[in-house]
Protein backbone atom coordinates (compact mmCIF):
# COMPACT_ATOMS: atom_id res chain seq x y z
CA UNK A 1 0.00 0.00 0.00
CA UNK A 2 1.16 3.42 -0.30
CA UNK A 3 2.45 5.15 3.22
CA UNK A 4 1.35 8.26 2.09
CA UNK A 5 -2.52 9.02 1.94
CA UNK A 6 -2.37 12.04 -0.91
CA UNK A 7 -3.50 12.34 -4.01
CA UNK A 8 -0.27 12.35 -6.60
CA UNK A 9 -1.39 12.73 -10.44
CA UNK A 10 1.25 12.57 -12.66
CA UNK A 11 1.45 13.98 -16.84
CA UNK A 12 4.42 13.47 -18.53
CA UNK A 13 3.67 15.37 -21.65
CA UNK A 14 6.69 16.39 -23.17
CA UNK A 15 9.58 15.25 -20.61
CA UNK A 16 12.58 14.18 -22.29
CA UNK A 17 12.88 10.23 -22.44
CA UNK A 18 15.67 8.18 -23.25
CA UNK A 19 14.31 4.63 -23.51
CA UNK A 20 11.80 5.18 -25.96
CA UNK A 21 9.55 2.17 -25.03
CA UNK A 22 6.58 1.22 -27.15
CA UNK A 23 4.13 1.52 -23.55
CA UNK A 24 4.99 5.09 -22.12
CA UNK A 25 1.96 6.73 -19.80
CA UNK A 26 -0.02 9.47 -20.89
CA UNK A 27 -1.47 10.24 -17.46
CA UNK A 28 -1.10 8.53 -13.99
CA UNK A 29 -2.33 8.77 -10.99
CA UNK A 30 -2.94 7.84 -6.91
CA UNK A 31 -6.09 8.60 -5.47
CA UNK A 32 -6.92 7.55 -2.02
CA UNK A 33 -10.09 7.83 -0.76
CA UNK A 34 -11.54 8.48 -4.20
CA UNK A 35 -15.16 9.07 -4.58
CA UNK A 36 -15.85 9.46 -8.60
CA UNK A 37 -18.41 10.63 -9.86
CA UNK A 38 -18.29 10.57 -13.88
CA UNK A 39 -21.41 11.83 -15.98
CA UNK A 40 -21.30 10.01 -19.27
CA UNK A 41 -17.57 10.76 -18.87
CA UNK A 42 -15.91 9.30 -22.36
CA UNK A 43 -12.44 8.08 -22.08
CA UNK A 44 -10.47 8.77 -24.51
CA UNK A 45 -7.06 6.72 -23.65
CA UNK A 46 -6.87 2.96 -22.58
CA UNK A 47 -7.67 3.03 -18.83
CA UNK A 48 -6.02 0.36 -16.55
CA UNK A 49 -7.60 0.96 -13.20
CA UNK A 50 -6.25 -0.65 -9.76
CA UNK A 51 -8.46 -0.64 -7.03
CA UNK A 52 -6.72 -1.43 -4.06
CA UNK A 53 -9.34 -1.13 -1.23
CA UNK A 54 -13.23 -0.48 -1.69
CA UNK A 55 -16.05 0.13 0.27
CA UNK A 56 -18.21 -2.00 -1.98
CA UNK A 57 -21.28 0.47 -2.56
CA UNK A 58 -20.59 1.66 -6.23
CA UNK A 59 -23.20 1.12 -8.76
CA UNK A 60 -22.22 2.39 -12.76
CA UNK A 61 -22.55 1.82 -15.76
CA UNK A 62 -20.53 0.98 -18.97
CA UNK A 63 -21.13 2.10 -22.17
CA UNK A 64 -24.59 2.51 -20.67
CA UNK A 65 -25.29 -1.34 -19.55
CA UNK A 66 -25.33 -1.96 -15.71
CA UNK A 67 -21.26 -2.79 -14.61
CA UNK A 68 -21.23 -6.65 -13.97
CA UNK A 69 -18.32 -9.25 -12.96
CA UNK A 70 -17.97 -7.58 -9.81
CA UNK A 71 -14.31 -8.48 -7.90
CA UNK A 72 -13.35 -8.57 -4.65
CA UNK A 73 -10.05 -6.03 -3.62
CA UNK A 74 -7.66 -5.67 -4.75
CA UNK A 75 -8.95 -5.90 -8.47
CA UNK A 76 -8.25 -4.75 -12.26
CA UNK A 77 -9.81 -2.78 -14.67
CA UNK A 78 -9.59 -2.28 -18.00
CA UNK A 79 -11.18 0.27 -20.41
CA UNK A 80 -10.47 0.59 -24.02
CA UNK A 81 -10.67 4.33 -25.62
CA UNK A 82 -14.05 5.27 -26.09
CA UNK A 83 -15.73 3.37 -23.14
CA UNK A 84 -18.36 5.71 -21.36
CA UNK A 85 -18.72 5.51 -17.91
CA UNK A 86 -21.68 6.74 -15.78
CA UNK A 87 -21.87 6.57 -12.04
CA UNK A 88 -24.87 6.01 -10.42
CA UNK A 89 -23.43 5.59 -6.87
CA UNK A 90 -20.17 6.44 -6.21
CA UNK A 91 -17.62 4.33 -3.26
CA UNK A 92 -14.93 5.32 -1.89
CA UNK A 93 -11.56 3.70 -2.67
CA UNK A 94 -8.21 3.77 -3.08
CA UNK A 95 -7.51 3.43 -6.50
CA UNK A 96 -4.22 3.22 -9.57
CA UNK A 97 -4.58 4.22 -12.52
CA UNK A 98 -2.70 4.47 -15.63
CA UNK A 99 -3.59 5.71 -18.84
CA UNK A 100 -1.97 4.76 -22.88
CA UNK A 101 -2.71 6.47 -25.68
CA UNK A 102 -2.35 6.05 -29.63
CA UNK A 103 0.59 3.55 -30.09
CA UNK A 104 1.14 2.94 -26.91
CA UNK A 105 -2.59 1.99 -26.30
CA UNK A 106 -2.37 -0.68 -29.21
CA UNK A 107 0.38 -1.94 -27.92
CA UNK A 108 -0.45 -2.32 -24.57
CA UNK A 109 -3.65 -3.70 -25.76
CA UNK A 110 -1.50 -6.76 -27.47
CA UNK A 111 -0.30 -7.75 -23.99
CA UNK A 112 -3.72 -9.21 -23.00
CA UNK A 113 -4.24 -8.01 -19.31
CA UNK A 114 -7.37 -9.06 -17.82
CA UNK A 115 -10.11 -8.05 -15.77
CA UNK A 116 -10.06 -9.15 -12.53
CA UNK A 117 -9.03 -9.87 -8.26
CA UNK A 118 -5.45 -10.12 -7.67
CA UNK A 119 -3.41 -10.96 -4.46
CA UNK A 120 -1.89 -8.19 -2.63
CA UNK A 121 1.78 -9.96 -3.62
CA UNK A 122 5.33 -8.75 -1.61
CA UNK A 123 6.60 -7.74 -4.94
CA UNK A 124 3.05 -5.86 -5.83
CA UNK A 125 3.66 -4.06 -2.51
CA UNK A 126 7.23 -3.55 -3.74
CA UNK A 127 6.58 -2.27 -6.78
CA UNK A 128 3.72 0.09 -6.29
CA UNK A 129 6.28 1.34 -3.08
CA UNK A 130 8.82 2.16 -5.66
CA UNK A 131 5.95 3.84 -8.17
CA UNK A 132 5.08 6.01 -5.61
CA UNK A 133 9.01 7.28 -4.29
CA UNK A 134 9.10 7.94 -7.88
CA UNK A 135 6.25 10.09 -8.57
CA UNK A 136 6.91 12.27 -5.33
CA UNK A 137 10.34 13.46 -6.69
CA UNK A 138 10.88 16.46 -8.77
CA UNK A 139 10.38 16.03 -12.25
CA UNK A 140 14.12 15.53 -14.45
CA UNK A 141 15.53 13.57 -17.57
CA UNK A 142 14.26 9.78 -16.94
CA UNK A 143 11.84 10.42 -14.46
CA UNK A 144 9.17 9.17 -17.28
CA UNK A 145 10.58 6.63 -18.36
CA UNK A 146 11.17 4.85 -14.91
CA UNK A 147 7.32 5.31 -14.01
CA UNK A 148 6.93 3.99 -17.67
CA UNK A 149 9.05 0.60 -16.63
CA UNK A 150 7.37 0.73 -12.99
CA UNK A 151 3.64 1.19 -14.37
CA UNK A 152 4.56 -2.04 -16.56
CA UNK A 153 5.90 -4.17 -13.56
CA UNK A 154 2.97 -3.72 -12.02
CA UNK A 155 0.73 -4.50 -14.63
CA UNK A 156 2.84 -7.92 -15.24
CA UNK A 157 3.31 -9.01 -11.48
CA UNK A 158 -0.93 -8.61 -11.22
CA UNK A 159 -1.14 -10.74 -14.36
CA UNK A 160 1.35 -13.53 -12.48
CA UNK A 161 -0.50 -12.95 -9.23
CA UNK A 162 -3.55 -13.84 -11.20
CA UNK A 163 -2.39 -16.76 -12.99
CA UNK A 164 -1.22 -17.72 -10.12
CA UNK A 165 -4.76 -18.03 -7.88
CA UNK A 166 -6.65 -19.53 -10.62
CA UNK A 167 -7.90 -22.97 -9.94
CA UNK A 168 -6.18 -24.42 -12.93
CA UNK A 169 -2.70 -23.40 -11.71
CA UNK A 170 -3.88 -24.00 -7.97
CA UNK A 171 -3.85 -28.03 -8.55
CA UNK A 172 -0.93 -29.54 -6.33
CA UNK A 173 2.65 -29.48 -7.75
CA UNK A 174 2.09 -27.58 -11.09
CA UNK A 175 3.49 -24.39 -9.20
CA UNK A 176 6.23 -26.16 -7.96
CA UNK A 177 9.08 -26.38 -10.86
CA UNK A 178 8.08 -22.53 -10.83
CA UNK A 179 9.40 -21.86 -7.74
CA UNK A 180 12.18 -23.78 -7.57
CA UNK A 181 13.26 -21.85 -11.06
CA UNK A 182 12.63 -18.04 -9.29
CA UNK A 183 15.04 -19.53 -6.73
CA UNK A 184 17.46 -20.66 -8.88
CA UNK A 185 17.30 -17.11 -10.44
CA UNK A 186 16.70 -15.30 -7.14
CA UNK A 187 18.67 -17.23 -4.29
CA UNK A 188 21.18 -14.21 -3.78
CA UNK A 189 18.04 -12.02 -2.76
CA UNK A 190 17.61 -14.54 0.31
CA UNK A 191 13.86 -15.05 -0.37
CA UNK A 192 12.43 -16.24 2.77
CA UNK A 193 10.31 -19.66 2.89
CA UNK A 194 7.42 -17.59 4.13
CA UNK A 195 8.01 -15.05 0.96
CA UNK A 196 7.78 -17.86 -1.59
CA UNK A 197 5.01 -20.06 0.01
CA UNK A 198 2.83 -16.35 -0.32
CA UNK A 199 4.35 -15.78 -3.76
CA UNK A 200 3.29 -19.44 -5.19
CA UNK A 201 0.50 -20.12 -3.00
CA UNK A 202 1.34 -23.06 -1.25
CA UNK A 203 0.42 -23.77 2.47
CA UNK A 204 3.50 -25.17 4.53
CA UNK A 205 2.05 -28.62 4.65
CA UNK A 206 1.19 -28.98 0.45
CA UNK A 207 5.29 -27.24 -0.14
CA UNK A 208 6.95 -29.62 2.65
CA UNK A 209 4.62 -32.36 1.48
CA UNK A 210 6.63 -31.73 -2.39
CA UNK A 211 9.56 -30.46 -1.33
CA UNK A 212 10.10 -33.75 0.69
CA UNK A 213 9.81 -35.46 -2.79
CA UNK A 214 12.29 -33.96 -4.24
CA UNK A 215 14.78 -33.18 -2.18
CA UNK A 216 16.64 -34.20 1.10
CA UNK A 217 18.23 -31.35 2.23
CA UNK A 218 15.67 -28.33 4.36
CA UNK A 219 15.03 -25.28 2.45
CA UNK A 220 17.66 -23.64 4.06
CA UNK A 221 20.49 -25.82 3.32
CA UNK A 222 19.43 -25.44 -0.16
CA UNK A 223 19.35 -22.01 -0.38
CA UNK A 224 23.31 -21.98 1.34
CA UNK A 225 24.28 -24.30 -1.04
CA UNK A 226 23.05 -21.82 -4.09
CA UNK A 227 24.92 -18.89 -2.41
CA UNK A 228 28.09 -21.03 -1.95
CA UNK A 229 28.51 -22.70 -5.10
CA UNK A 230 28.04 -19.02 -6.32
CA UNK A 231 30.85 -18.05 -3.98
CA UNK A 232 33.22 -20.58 -4.80
CA UNK A 233 32.92 -19.59 -8.68
CA UNK A 234 33.86 -16.07 -7.31
CA UNK A 235 37.01 -17.68 -5.57
CA UNK A 236 38.41 -19.25 -8.58
CA UNK A 237 37.70 -16.35 -10.98
CA UNK A 238 38.31 -12.67 -9.33
CA UNK A 239 40.37 -10.86 -6.60
CA UNK A 240 37.66 -10.21 -4.15
CA UNK A 241 38.34 -10.83 -0.39
CA UNK A 242 36.55 -13.12 1.45
CA UNK A 243 34.57 -10.36 2.94
CA UNK A 244 33.15 -9.12 -0.16
CA UNK A 245 32.31 -12.81 -1.45
CA UNK A 246 30.66 -12.91 1.55
CA UNK A 247 28.14 -9.69 1.34
CA UNK A 248 27.73 -10.50 -2.46
CA UNK A 249 26.72 -14.03 -1.42
CA UNK A 250 24.15 -12.23 0.72
CA UNK A 251 25.63 -14.37 3.93
CA UNK A 252 25.61 -12.58 7.35
CA UNK A 253 28.69 -12.17 7.93
CA UNK A 254 32.02 -13.45 6.63
CA UNK A 255 32.92 -15.36 9.48
CA UNK A 256 29.44 -17.34 8.77
CA UNK A 257 30.11 -18.05 4.93
CA UNK A 258 33.61 -19.63 6.13
CA UNK A 259 31.97 -21.98 8.30
CA UNK A 260 29.26 -22.64 6.08
CA UNK A 261 32.14 -23.11 2.81
CA UNK A 262 34.71 -25.16 5.59
CA UNK A 263 32.04 -27.80 6.46
CA UNK A 264 30.52 -27.87 2.00
CA UNK A 265 34.17 -28.29 0.64
CA UNK A 266 36.10 -29.31 3.69
CA UNK A 267 38.68 -26.80 3.62
CA UNK A 268 38.74 -22.65 4.36
CA UNK A 269 38.15 -20.16 1.09
CA UNK A 270 41.36 -19.07 1.46
CA UNK A 271 43.36 -22.53 1.13
CA UNK A 272 40.42 -23.41 -1.49
CA UNK A 273 41.98 -20.56 -3.77
CA UNK A 274 45.29 -21.47 -3.03
CA UNK A 275 44.02 -24.68 -4.54
CA UNK A 276 42.09 -23.94 -7.50
CA UNK A 277 42.48 -20.83 -8.69
CA UNK A 278 45.87 -21.40 -10.30
CA UNK A 279 47.60 -24.01 -11.90
CA UNK A 280 50.93 -25.05 -12.55
CA UNK A 281 51.20 -25.83 -16.33
CA UNK A 282 53.29 -28.88 -16.54
CA UNK A 283 56.17 -28.92 -19.35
Amino acid sequence: MMEERKRILYMPGRTQRYLQLGCQISELGYLPDQTPNNRNRTLHALFFCIILCSDGKGKSLINGMPAKNKFRPPFLRIHPPGTVLHTLQPSMHDEIYFCYSGEHAENMMKMDFQNGHFEMTPEISEVISKLRHNLCLPDSPGKADRIDLLALQLLVAIRESQEMSSEKYREDGTRFPDLINYLGMHYLENPSLSFLLHKFGFSRRTFFRLWKKKYTCSYTEYLNELKLKHGENLLVTTELSVDEIAQQCAFASATYFIRRFKKHYGTTPIMYKKLHSTEEILP
